[in-house]
């Protein structure tokens, strides 16, 4: 529906000229609208492909770092039952990794009695204040 079939002349009335009846023939046109559509069909698929590409990775992440957290707890209690083991029984051999282990242990852990003191006083004030709260004191 181009300007040369005439029915833009037969459109124009009082205060629309022709170049302006043109403009709007062509801004809302009624082609066919097949390459808007694979457009979009390819975007979308696109897009649910990388998708589940992240769910996927996001996936073995979590799984990864739930076998690893499990490990690390396999791995302490290990050394707790070795070093208790070893308490027990003094006369065994005491074995160099275990050893080092548990020196990797204590090593990592925050031995501040100070820190340690005041968290055990703000935890039993919080406990007071939640007891004497249940109670409507």
């Amino acid at each position: 529906m181009d300007g040369s079939d005439g029915h833009v002349g037969a459109l124009s009335g009082p205060g629309w000229s022709e170049e302006e009846l043109e403009e709007l023939l062509w801004l809302y046109r009624a082609d066919d609208s097949t390459p808007w559509n694979i457009a979009v069909l390819v975007l979308s698929c696109a897009v649910l492909i990388l998708n589940v590409f992240l769910l996927g990775r996001s996936i073995m992440a979590n799984r990864k770092r739930k076998m690893n957290s499990q490990d690390e707890q396999e791995m302490k209690t290990k050394s707790s039952s070795e070093t208790a083991n070893n308490k027990e029984d003094p006369s065994s051999p005491k074995d160099g990794s275990s050893l080092n282990v548990l020196k990797e242990t204590l090593l990592s852990q925050n031995q501040n009695p100070e820190q340690t003191m005041i968290e055990w006083k703000e935890k039993a004030h919080v406990d007071i204040a939640l007891e004497s709260s249940e109670y409507g004191v």
